[in-house]
C-alpha cells in the first residue's frame, strides 16, 4: 500500500516524499505494532469507504506524522500535493489525538516551533482555496518577458497564447467586498483576492527561465501558486502594490519566473515602489555583468538596494574600487563576495548522505573559475574520527567527466588547492555534481544533484555511460542563513576611496604623525587617478598621472591649498625604507603691464624674491638631490610642473618632509614609495636608482640655484692667469650584461664615487633580499696613454656593444696596470661575478672598461655599508632584486573581506584607538598580523574578543570585527590586548590584571600599552617584588598603575636620601599609597628639615623603634598644622633625651662629670642643649 501511495504521489516535493519513502523502508520491527484484529478493521473500513477516503488515507496518516515530529514542510505538501484530509474523524490517530494534541504532546520541540506550526495548520485551508483559485484564474493577456524557445503553435506555450487571445478585455482587479471584513470568511477572501490578483498580473509567457538556466513550461498563474505553496507569506502581502510591484520587476528582469522566484524568496519585494524597481533595476543588472538572475538574486537577498537614491552611483562605485584594485577583475569579484551567501547548507533525505550533508562555510578570498569556494571543516565531523575531512563546494568550468564540457557546474569535492584558481579538467574525485553556470550553489534547483549509483559508482565509469550519475530528489543546497555584509555599491565613490586610503594607512607603508597640526596635515591618497584636486581645498586638478599611481607603488600626500609659509615639515612614520618624491609648479608668467603705464627705468624696480628658487636652499638642507626623472605628472588650474624633481630616501623610522613654498607661494607636490635606501657617505644626501643604459650620464647634478656659480650647462670662467682644468664628463658607453639582468644603477654626485678605504661610501638598507655589486674603474693618468697604445674601443650604446670588444677592452694593456682591489672586499665576504660583457664607461674620448666586479648577498631588513676604494678607483654600486616582490596585504584582504570596504566609522575608531590605546608599534603589529593572516574557515566576530595570543591578542579577527562588531565591541576588543600585555607584566596571572584593568576603569584611570610596559618594570624595582607578587600589591592599590614613572620614582628618591634602600622598599611594601604621594613626602620632609639636618633625620629614622619619630608615616599628606605640632613634639623628645643625657654627663656614673674631674683634676666643657 506505501509502494503504491509513492506512485500516486509522485509530484510531491522533498518533505512529502522523504516521510513515504521512509514508510516504505521501514523495517517492521521499526513499526508500531498493531494487532491483527486492527488490521482486519481497518481494511473493513477502507473497502467500505469512497475511493476519495481510501486514497487519501495514506497521506492523511502521514499529515499527522509530520505534525507530531515538526516537519513544517512536509506539512504544507502533504496538504497541498496528496490531498491529506485537515478535519474530521480520519484526522486522528488510533489513540485519538488531533494534529493540535499531537503538537501539544512533542516535547523534542520548542515553544516557538510549537505555534508556527499551529499557525500553519491554522492557515492551510486558506492556502489551498488561493492556491485553487490562483491556478484557475487567467493570464494577463499581452505578451512575455522572457525570451522565445519554442515556435507559437508548439505544447503548452500555443495553448496559453490561445487561450490568452481569446480574452479580449479584462477589467481592473478590485477587492471584494468579503475580504475587508474579520472572521474566519474575510481571511479566506483576503487570501484568494491576493493571489488571484498577483496572478493574473504577469503575462502569459510562452516559456520561462528558471533561476538555473533550465527551461520549464507553465503558465504564469500557476508560478505564482507554486511560489505560494512553499512561501505562504505572499498570501497575506497588498494586493495592491503587488499587482504593481510584480509587473514591474518582471518587465526589468525580462523574465517572470525569475520575478515569481525572487518575490518567493523575498514576500517584501511586492511593497516595493514600481518606479524604484524601473530606476534601480536596469544599473544593478549592467554592474553584475548583465545577468538578470543575479540581478534577480541579489534583490531578493538584499532587497535594500532598491531604496537606493542615486542608481548612476552603482557605477561610479564599481569604478572607484577597480581604481583602488587597479583592475575591473577584482573589482566585480568584490561584487560576487558580498553578493554570495557566507555559508551554504546542503540538506537531504535523514540517515542518508552523510559525507555530503552540513554547512559549508565560504573560504575568504578563495575562487575558482571566478567562483567562490566553500568548506565544511572536519571539525564538524568528529564523530568520524581519523576519516573525517573537509568537504569543498567547487565550481567547475569544463563540465563533468562524461559530460558536456561546455556546461559547468558546481562539485562536491574532498579535493582542493587553493594554489589553482582554473580547472583544466574536472577532478575524478567529486562525490557530486550540479549543472549551473550561477556564481552560489544555492541557486542551483532542488533534486539537480546527482550522485553515483551502484551501477556508476565513480567518475571513470561514467566515461563509459555518460550522465548516468542519478540525481537524488532528496538533496538540496540553500542558504545557511548567515549575515551578508553591506553592499559595496550602496556607498558613494569618495567613502569608497576614502575608506580604501584608511587601509592603506593602516596596513602600508607610511603612517602620518597623530599631532599634525590641522593647518598642515596631508591627505594620504593611496590611488591617484585622473580628476583628483592636486591640493585639497584648491581647484587645480590631474589630468594626467603618468605611472604615479598606487598600482605602482606611490602613495600621495594632498596638503591643503592653503599652506602657510612657516608651515612645519610632515612628520611620517615609514615602517620600510621609502623614497621622497617632491614636485613644484613653475613659475607664474609675468601680467603685462596695463595700457599706457611705463615700466620703471633700471635701479628702481620693486624688490622681489626669487619665486624660482625660494625652496632650494631647503630642499639642499633637507638632504634632497635632484632626480633623472623625466615624467612628470599634468594638471590643470595651475602652472604646469616645472622639470626639477628633488628626491630622497630614507631608512625606517621617522621622517621629517620640509614644506618650503614654490614658486607663486604654492605647496609642493608629495609622493612616496618603497625602495631600498642607498645613503652617501655623510648619511645626508641619497642615491636615486635607474635602470642602467648607454649613453646615459652617471653622475645626477647636485642641486643649484641659479645665480651660483656657473649657470646650468655651462662652465666657468677661469680666473686670470689660471689654465683651466676640466674634468672630463663621465657616460655609460655601455652597461653590458648588468643592463639587462634587473640590475639598477646607484647614481649620485661625482664626489659620491670617491671615498678613502676607511670610511663608507654607501650605506644600503634593504627591504627585499638584494644582490650588491661594487663595480671598480682605474682611470688612465694621462690622456694620451690610450693613443699610445693605439687601441680604440669604439662603445655608442649598449646595443652596439659586442663580447668580443668588451673582452678586448678589458685585456688591453692600459687594463693590465690596473692596482690590486682593496684587501676589504674579501675580508667582508665579497665574491667576484663573472661576465660576458663588462661595464664600459666614456669620458674626455676614452673608453674604460671595469677593472674588477665583487658582489655580495643582503638580506631583508638589513643593511651593509660599501667601503671607498681609494683614490686608484672609480667605485659604482649596482642592487638587483633577488626575492619576489611582496605581495599587497592590503589587496588580499580586500579579495577575503569585501565589505570591509563600507565598515568607514568601524575602521576610524579602531586604528585611533590602537594608536592611542596600543602605542604605533604594537598597533602595527596587531593590524599587519590580521590582515595577513588567514582565519580558520567558520570563525567569526564570536572569537572577535577572546584575548589570547603571545604576541597581543586574538589575530586575523578584526576585519570580521570592524564589519560586524560595534564601538562597544571594538573597544573590548582592544582591552584584551591591553589586558595581555599586563599579564605578560604580571607573570600570566590573567584574572587578576583583568580586575586590575576594571578597578582603573571604575577610576577613570584609563592606561595605555606603553604606559603599562613603562610603569610595571619601575614598579617592581621600587616595591622589591617578583611579577606574581605586583598583583597582590595592585591588587590592594591600582592607583599606583595611574602614576606615570617619574612620580613613582620621585617618591623612591625622596626617602632614599633618609633610608638604606631595603629599608624604602619594605616601607613601600607596607604602605603602598605613600608610592603616588611624592608632594605630600617632599613637603612633609621639607617641613622636618627646617628643625634638623638631614644626616640628623637619616640617623633618627634608621636609629628609633620607638617614640614620635616612627610615626612619620602618618603625617604623610597631614595638614601643616597637624606636622607643625608633631614637629613640636620631636622638639620635647629630643629636649627630654638631651636632659637625660646632661644628667648622666653631670653624675657620678663612671663616665660622667664628676669622676672625670675627679680623676683629671678639671672641670670637662659640657655642650650646650641641641636645638628643639
Amino acid at each position: 500500500q506505501a509502494s503504491v501511495s509513492l506512485k500516486h504521489c509522485s509530484t510531491i516535493s522533498h518533505a512529502c516524499r522523504d516521510f513515504l519513502s521512509a514508510i516504505a523502508t521501514m523495517s517492521s520491527n521499526a513499526m508500531k505494532y498493531r494487532s491483527p484484529q486492527m488490521e482486519r478493521a481497518g481494511m473493513r473500513r477502507s473497502l467500505s469507504g469512497p475511493a476519495a477516503v481510501r486514497s487519501r488515507k495514506l497521506p492523511t496518516r502521514e499529515y499527522l506524522r509530520a505534525a507530531e515530529k515538526g516537519n513544517l514542510q512536509g506539512v504544507r505538501l502533504l496538504a497541498l500535493e496528496a490531498n491529506s484530509e485537515l478535519f474530521g474523524c480520519r484526522t486522528k490517530n488510533a489513540l485519538g489525538c488531533d494534529p493540535m494534541h499531537l503538537l501539544d504532546s512533542s516535547h523534542h520541540l520548542t515553544l516557538e516551533h510549537i505555534k508556527a506550526i499551529k499557525d500553519e495548520l491554522k492557515e492551510l485551508p486558506q492556502l489551498i482555496n488561493a492556491v485553487n483559485t490562483a491556478k484557475a484564474s487567467p493570464s494577463r493577456p499581452g505578451q512575455s518577458h522572457s525570451k522565445t524557445v519554442s515556435e507559437p503553435g508548439d505544447g503548452l506555450a500555443s495553448r496559453i497564447a490561445s487561450k490568452a487571445s481569446k480574452d479580449t478585455m479584462v477589467s481592473k482587479a478590485t477587492t471584494p467586498a468579503l475580504a475587508k471584513t474579520s472572521g474566519l470568511a474575510g481571511k479566506f477572501a483576503r487570501s484568494e483576492n491576493t493571489l488571484t490578483r498577483l496572478a493574473s498580473t504577469i503575462g502569459a509567457p510562452k516559456e520561462v527561465a528558471s533561476y538555473q538556466d533550465s527551461w520549464l513550461e507553465t503558465g504564469a498563474p500557476e508560478q505564482v501558486a507554486n511560489a505560494a505553496k512553499t512561501q505562504p507569506k505572499l498570501l497575506w502581502e497588498s494586493a495592491q502594490k503587488g499587482e504593481k510591484a510584480l509587473p514591474a520587476l518582471s518587465k526589468a528582469l525580462k523574465s517572470e519566473a525569475l520575478a515569481v522566484q525572487a518575490v518567493h524568496d523575498c514576500p517584501a519585494l511586492l511593497r516595493m515602489d514600481p518606479l524604484k524597481i524601473k530606476r534601480v533595476m536596469p544599473a544593478l543588472i549592467a554592474v553584475l555583468q548583465d545577468s538578470n538572475a543575479e540581478a534577480a538574486y541579489a534583490v531578493s537577498k538584499m532587497p535594500e538596494l532598491l531604496e537606493l537614491e542615486r542608481p548612476a552611483g552603482l557605477q561610479e562605485g564599481l569604478q572607484a574600487v577597480s581604481t583602488c584594485m587597479g583592475n575591473y577583475k577584482d573589482a566585480l569579484w568584490l561584487v560576487g563576495q558580498i553578493t554570495a551567501p557566507p555559508s551554504i547548507k546542503i540538506v537531504a533525505r535523514k540517515w542518508s548522505r552523510e559525507d555530503v550533508i552540513g554547512e559549508y562555510f565560504r573560504i575568504d578570498g578563495a575562487q575558482m573559475d571566478d567562483k567562490p569556494v566553500w568548506c565544511k571543516p572536519a571539525r564538524t565531523m568528529n564523530h568520524l574520527g581519523s576519516k573525517a575531512k573537509d568537504i569543498f563546494l567547487v565550481y567547475c568550468g569544463k563540465g563533468v567527466v562524461g559530460g558536456d564540457s561546455r556546461q559547468g557546474c558546481w562539485t562536491i569535492t574532498p579535493n582542493y588547492s587553493a594554489k589553482l584558481r582554473k580547472t583544466e579538467t574536472c577532478d575524478a574525485g567529486i562525490i557530486g555534481w550540479a549543472a549551473s553556470t550561477l556564481r552560489s550553489p544555492d541557486q542551483v534547483p532542488e533534486g539537480s544533484w546527482h550522485f553515483p549509483s551502484e551501477a556508476h559508482p565513480t567518475q571513470t565509469r561514467a566515461i563509459e555511460h555518460p550522465g548516468q550519475w542519478p540525481a537524488d530528489a532528496y538533496v538540496n543546497a540553500i542558504d545557511g542563513g548567515r549575515t551578508r555584509g553591506s553592499w559595496l555599491y550602496k556607498h558613494s565613490a569618495p567613502e569608497l576611496r576614502a575608506c580604501y586610503d584608511m587601509l592603506r594607512e593602516a596596513v602600508g607603508l607610511v603612517w602620518r604623525h597623530a599631532q599634525s597640526p590641522d593647518c598642515t596635515a596631508p591627505r594620504l591618497v593611496s590611488s591617484l587617478c585622473k580628476g583628483d584636486f592636486v591640493h585639497h581645498g584648491g581647484a587645480a586638478k590631474f589630468v594626467e598621472v603618468n605611472g604615479f599611481t598606487g598600482i605602482n607603488g606611490y602613495i600621495y600626500l594632498q596638503l591643503p591649498a592653503s599652506l602657510p609659509a612657516d608651515a612645519p615639515p610632515i612628520i611620517l612614520t615609514a615602517w620600510e625604507p621609502v623614497q621622497i618624491v617632491l614636485f613644484y609648479s613653475s613659475a607664474p608668467e609675468q601680467k603685462p603691464l596695463p595700457d599706457g603705464e611705463a615700466s620703471p627705468p633700471p635701479g628702481e624696480e620693486e624688490p622681489v624674491e626669487n619665486d624660482r628658487t625660494a625652496h632650494v636652499d631647503a630642499l639642499r638642507e633637507a638632504g634632497f638631490r635632484a632626480s633623472m626623472q623625466t615624467k612628470l605628472p599634468g594638471i590643470s588650474g595651475a602652472p604646469e610642473l616645472a622639470p626639477d624633481v628633488f628626491i630622497r630616501s630614507n631608512p625606517r623610522g621617522q621622517v621629517a618632509i620640509p614644506l618650503p613654498l614654490g614658486p607663486g607661494g604654492l605647496p609642493p607636490l608629495i609622493f612616496v614609495r618603497a625602495q631600498a635606501c642607498a645613503l652617501t657617505k655623510d648619511g645626508m644626501s641619497s642615491f636615486e636608482l635607474i635602470k642602467p643604459r648607454g649613453n646615459a650620464d652617471v653622475y645626477i647634478p647636485d642641486i643649484v640655484k641659479p645665480g651660483d656659480g656657473a649657470a646650468d650647462g655651462e662652465v666657468a670662467e677661469p680666473a686670470d692667469g689660471q689654465e683651466q682644468d676640466v674634468p672630463p664628463k663621465l657616460t655609460m658607453s655601455s652597461p653590458g650584461e648588468l643592463g639587462y639582468n634587473g640590475w639598477l644603477f646607484l647614481a649620485g654626485s661625482e664626489s659620491d664615487s670617491h671615498a678613502e678605504r676607511t670610511e663608507n661610501q654607501v650605506s644600503i638598507v634593504a627591504a627585499d633580499n638584494l644582490k650588491v655589486a661594487v663595480a671598480l674603474f682605474h682611470l688612465p693618468e694621462k690622456k694620451e696613454a690610450a693613443q699610445e697604445d693605439g687601441e680604440e674601443v669604439a662603445r655608442e650604446s649598449s646595443k652596439g656593444a659586442s663580447p668580443e670588444g668588451s673582452v678586448a677592452a678589458a685585456q688591453s694593456p692600459k687594463c693590465k696596470q690596473v692596482p690590486p682591489i682593496p684587501s676589504w672586499f674579501e675580508e667582508d665576504g665579497w665574491k667576484p661575478i663573472k661576465v660576458r660583457l663588462p661595464m664600459i664607461l666614456s669620458g674626455g674620448g676614452e673608453y674604460i672598461p671595469q677593472a674588477y666586479l665583487y658582489g655580495k648577498d643582503l638580506e631583508a631588513g638589513n643593511s651593509l655599508c660599501v667601503r671607498g676604494s681609494g683614490p686608484d678607483f672609480l667605485s659604482f654600486t649596482l642592487l638587483k632584486q633577488t626575492s619576489p616582490a611582496q605581495p599587497d596585504p592590503l589587496r588580499g584582504l580586500l579579495l577575503r573581506e569585501p565589505a570591509l570596504l563600507t565598515a568607514w566609522d568601524n575602521v576610524s575608531l579602531l586604528v585611533d584607538l590602537m594608536r592611542s590605546e596600543l602605542g604605533d608599534n604594537m598597533a602595527r603589529r596587531v593590524l599587519m598580523s590580521g590582515a595577513c593572516e588567514i582565519p580558520e574557515v567558520g570563525t567569526g566576530i564570536e572569537s572577535a574578543c577572546k584575548g589570547s595570543g603571545a604576541d597581543g591578542g586574538p589575530r586575523g579577527t578584526w576585519p570580521k570585527l570592524c564589519q560586524q562588531g560595534s564601538a562597544a565591541d571594538i573597544r573590548a576588543w582592544i582591552f584584551e590586548h591591553k589586558l595581555d600585555t599586563l599579564t605578560m607584566q604580571l607573570g600570566g596571572r590573567r584574572p587578576g590584571a583583568r580586575q586590575v584593568l576594571r578597578s582603573l576603569r571604575r577610576l577613570d584611570a584609563e592606561i595605555t600599552v606603553l604606559q603599562i610596559e613603562d610603569r610595571c618594570p619601575v614598579l617592581r624595582e621600587v616595591l622589591g617584588v617578583e611579577p606574581t607578587l605586583l598583583l597582590e600589591a595592585l591588587s590592594k592599590q591600582g592607583r599606583l598603575l595611574a602614576k606615570d614613572s617619574a612620580v613613582l620614582r620621585t617618591s623612591f628618591d625622596i626617602i632614599k636620601r633618609y633610608l638604606p634602600i631595603d629599608r624604602v622598599k619594605e616601607h613601600f611594601r607596607a604602605r603602598l599609597m605613600h608610592v603616588i604621594q611624592p608632594d605630600e613626602l617632599s613637603h612633609l620632609f621639607a617641613r622636618i628639615n627646617e628643625r634638623y639636618d638631614d644626616d640628623f633625620i637619616s640617623r633618627r629614622l634608621q636609629e628609633r623603634t620607638s617614640g614620635e619619630w616612627i610615626r612619620w608615616p602618618a603625617m604623610v599628606g597631614m595638614p601643616d598644622s597637624d606636622i607643625l605640632s608633631w614637629i613640636g613634639r620631636l622638639g620635647a623628645e629630643e629636649r627630654e633625651l638631651s636632659c637625660r643625657n646632661r644628667v648622666q654627663s653631670l653624675g657620678a656614673a663612671p663616665c660622667g662629670a664628676s669622676a672625670i674631674a675627679n680623676a683629671a683634676g678639671a672641670i670637662p666643657v659640657i655642650p650646650p642643649l641641641p636645638p628643639y
